[in-house]
């Protein structure tokens, strides 16, 4: 690597990632070797996850680079606030590990990570290792020592120095889970900006808040502003959300998910959009937002109420419709936008309900319509069993009609309900 390239990862000017990255810092090329095994098996469960190995030396980046192709091999940024976040944002570091005593991770980052609510992690799978220094011990969320297997297939605590002793299958399920935590629902609850959005949420059925934005509170008001629509098309965005037969299928109200469509030129006037990210917030008008906690009330408030070329916003929260969605034992996880989408067309009750594009990703043409190099997997913060398992219990509590279309949902539908007795007043309609 040149040194211009080399400078600017310093600056912290590294490619923008799309995906969630676990970046691992430490100085040493055996420290690396020792958890490449948790790497492994981290790449293996998580396609869609991002690692990055950084070291000051140079020395050892060059032998990462070749051990380990299929990972990102960068320098440590310099120690200050602006390339500190710089690196963060651009890379999409969800979590970062310090390995052993590394000296790479300066006080403006560990500064950083508490401001942006990523957790750092301390590792350490050898035995002889330095322990981290004083400083850097203060500043873990939780450090793990990995041991023998056949001692550790569980969680143990080392009273010497509070870290967590454990496998290398424990280690890598830790720090999956510390990558599927909602970085932003923690974030937000430190962002100053956010008082301003409390006050405007708590005063939005009051002039002249309620003229910018009007918050629906339970399923009759969501009713009455969609018209009592008693056909739902809802459309996720997997490739199955563009099936020649959806043409055909006639709906009062068309709920979708992000806004990964709206380019796509199908389907692009929705009566409602499911999201928690500020891109779709600001790219979507026109259309009702589904929100799934707080914090995505935060965000929309701060993406669009104080944008005059926004028009006027109407949103609700999920839960407020349909509380399976807070009470279904998510664990560390959470549900996708699809999944809420789906708890608030069941909870309107309509008389019938078409699915489609809730694919699973186990469609075999990849991920979204048209998209061939986004890899084919959940990302970090969700996972399919959960997924499955809470659609199929909305699907079981709606008594209307309902319509799959979709091969994938369909039949993990039809075996659910081959592997029951037959649920009184439902029928399936195959497409």
């Amino acid at each position: 690597m040149s040194w211009k390239h080399t400078f600017l990862q310093r600056l912290g000017c590294v490619p923008r990632q799309r995906e969630r990255a676990l970046w691992i810092q430490g100085d040493s090329y055996a420290a690396f070797e020792s958890i490449g095994s948790i790497a492994l098996e981290l790449s293996n469960s998580q396609s869609r996850l991002n690692i990055i190995f950084s070291s000051r030396n140079a020395d050892v980046r060059t032998a990462l680079a070749a051990k380990y192709p299929e990972y990102l091999v960068w320098t440590v940024p310099f120690g200050n606030a602006l390339s500190a976040g710089l690196f963060l944002a651009r890379a999409n570091v969800r979590t970062v590990v310090a390995l052993e005593n590394t000296a790479s991770v300066s006080e403006s980052l560990i500064h950083e990570l508490k401001r942006r609510a990523i957790a750092l992690v301390g590792l350490c799978a050898r035995h002889d290792a330095a322990a981290p220094r004083t400083e850097l011990a203060r500043a873990l969320e939780v450090a793990i020592k990995v041991g023998e297997p056949s001692v550790t297939s569980e969680r143990k605590l080392d009273r010497a120095d509070g870290s967590q002793v454990c496998s290398i299958t424990t280690a890598a399920a830790m720090l999956s889970e510390m990558l599927g935590r909602d970085i932003k629902a923690l974030r937000d609850d430190i962002v100053p900006s956010n008082r301003f959005a409390e006050f405007i949420l708590k005063h939005c059925e009051r002039a002249p808040i309620r003229w910018r934005l009007r918050r629906i509170r339970d399923i009759e008001g969501l009713r009455v502003a969609l018209a009592r629509p008693e056909s739902i098309l809802c459309l996720g965005n997997g490739p199955s959300s563009e099936h020649p037969d959806i043409e055909g299928q006639t709906h009062d109200a068309l709920f979708r998910v992000n806004h990964n469509w709206l380019n796509r030129g199908y389907l692009c006037k929705p009566d409602i959009v499911f999201t928690g990210g500020k891109p779709t917030m600001r790219a979507v008008s026109g259309a009702i937002f589904g929100l799934h906690n707080p914090a995505c009330a935060r965000r929309l408030v701060m993406s669009r109420f104080f944008k005059p070329w926004c028009n006027a916003t109407q949103f609700f929260d999920v839960p407020d419709l349909n509380p399976l969605l807070q009470s279904f034992p998510w664990g560390t996880l959470r549900p996708t936008n699809g999944a809420s989408m789906l708890a608030a067309a069941v909870a309107l009750e309509p008389r019938r309900l078409i699915v489609g594009g809730i694919d699973l990703f186990q469609h075999p043409s990849g991920s979204y319509p048209g998209d061939t190099t986004t890899p084919n997997a959940f990302s970090p913060a969700h996972a399919r069993e959960a997924e499955v398992a809470f659609i199929l219990t909305l699907f079981d509590s709606y008594a209307g009609d309902l319509v799959i279309i979709g091969d994938v949902l369909r039949a993990h539908w039809e075996q659910h309900r081959m592997s029951r007795d037959a649920i009184s007043g439902k029928r399936i309609l195959v497409e």
